[in-house]
């Protein structure tokens, strides 16, 4: 008798959740049920609807994931979960939306009321499936991310050129955020906004920079001629002058400031102030690396600031650097080094010059 009280007490407990019913696709209500199960969520989200309905689909949000996932009709349910219902209509769709009136306003409609414009319009008409993809999941799936970029970045060409400013992209990255939130991401590593993954100015990074240099990978050389002009100025960088100091404050605080995720963006300021005054002291004295990692110890510490520093060296192309040193360098040196076994030393300098 007191194990079957107890599971009746265990099956009485009901939790309240919140849940967005679809019905082809439109979403009709959002309303917070009292329920113990999934099932029991299905059953009284349908009596809400004054039309005969079939379950089509049922997604719970995934706190980890940060997006709604397929569950089980048989699953429990926690305290404040979220779900989305989604039904299908068995009658068609212009007797539908005669009979039943959606209950509340879209939430995708007010996002878009305090965000520019500028995107907004250019989805709508060259790519509204992405809108309606949002519009129903609360999410874009990952074929229609890259469309996004691929759309978004095609319109930055047009309007600014090949090589768009960082504050033209920054712009961009920022705008798809506050469009779609919920493909910000915010990590625990250093401040963020969370619009980083798009676009990342100190590390010149982000899925805009890498559809950028996807579409200059196919321009004609005349066109190139800009990139490959701007690619030899970045590196000699402009240097100070020889009266010139740096601030003794930033050499300081990169010597004497621990790393750590808390000061990793002063730590990565530091450094960025002193590109100028450090290139010009490896150029001029020929420091040796020991040296050069006692006056900048944190190189070692964050192995994120070397990236950061190659790429500004190189104008963002470091990957460029990678594949000349797969598919052309390396080889060049395994040759050297089967000739130095052989100690065939009279082609070395003729390699040497193609290395």
């Amino acid at each position: 008798m007191d194990v079957e009280e107890q599971i009746t007490v265990t099956l009485t407990i009901l939790h309240r959740v919140l849940a967005t019913v679809f019905i082809d696709g439109k979403e009709i209500c959002r309303k917070l049920f009292t329920v113990g199960s999934v099932g029991e969520l299905i059953a009284s989200a349908k009596t809400e609807l004054s039309q005969q309905v079939s379950l089509d689909r049922i997604l719970r949000f995934d706190t980890d994931f940060q997006e709604f996932i397929d569950t089980d009709v048989n699953a429990g349910v926690r305290e404040l979960d979220k779900f989305q219902i989604h039904y299908i209509a068995s009658n068609t769709q212009d007797l539908f939306e005669g009979s039943v009136q959606p209950s509340q306003c879209h939430s995708s409609d007010v996002t878009r009321t305090n965000t520019p414009t500028g995107l907004l319009t250019l989805l709508e008409e060259k790519a509204p499936t992405i809108l309606r993809e949002h519009e129903e999941t609360k999410t874009l799936s990952i074929s229609s991310r890259k469309f996004l970029v691929k759309v978004a970045v095609s319109d930055l060409v047009e309007k600014h050129g090949f090589y768009p400013s960082g504050t033209e992209k920054l712009a961009l990255a920022k705008e798809i955020v506050s469009l779609f939130p919920s493909l910000r991401i915010q990590v625990p590593f250093g401040e963020n906004e969370g619009h980083e993954h798009f676009f990342d100015g100190p590390s010149h990074s982000g899925f805009i920079e890498m559809r950028l240099r996807n579409i200059r990978r196919k321009l004609q050389q005349n066109q190139r001629m800009y990139s490959l002009k701007r690619r030899h100025c970045t590196l000699q960088p402009s240097l100070p002058s020889q009266d010139e100091t740096v601030p003794s404050e930033w050499l300081t605080l990169i010597k004497r400031m621990q790393p750590s995720p808390e000061n990793s963006s002063s730590i990565k300021a530091a450094v960025e102030q002193t590109f100028s005054y450090r290139r010009r002291w490896i150029t001029s004295k020929s420091p040796t690396v020991a040296e050069i990692f006692k006056e900048y110890p944190r190189f070692l510490d964050l192995p994120a600031l070397m990236d950061i520093e190659f790429s500004k060296l190189t104008d963002g192309k470091e990957d460029f650097f990678i594949r000349k040193w797969e598919g052309s360098i390396i080889p060049k040196l395994k040759q050297i080094a089967s000739l130095e076994k052989k100690n065939d030393i009279q082609h070395l300098p003729t390699i040497s010059k193609m290395v």
